[in-house]
């Protein structure tokens, strides 16, 4: 048994984060399923941010 961790997939997640952010106009309020990795809520705040904030 190796003792490295799989690091889960949440390439899925980034590309509806992505899909969002492009029809993001003003301040939305966006739910998680609650069974995401741990940080994955920060990762996607940080991704809209930085998305949403290059267009203006």
């Amino acid at each position: 048994m190796s003792s490295e961790r799989a690091t889960p997939d949440v390439t899925a997640i980034f590309s509806v984060v992505d899909t969002i952010a492009q029809h993001i106009r003003k301040d939305v309020v966006i739910a998680i399923k609650s069974t995401v990795p741990p940080g994955t809520c920060g990762a996607v705040q940080a991704r809209l941010r930085e998305q949403v904030s290059s267009r203006c």
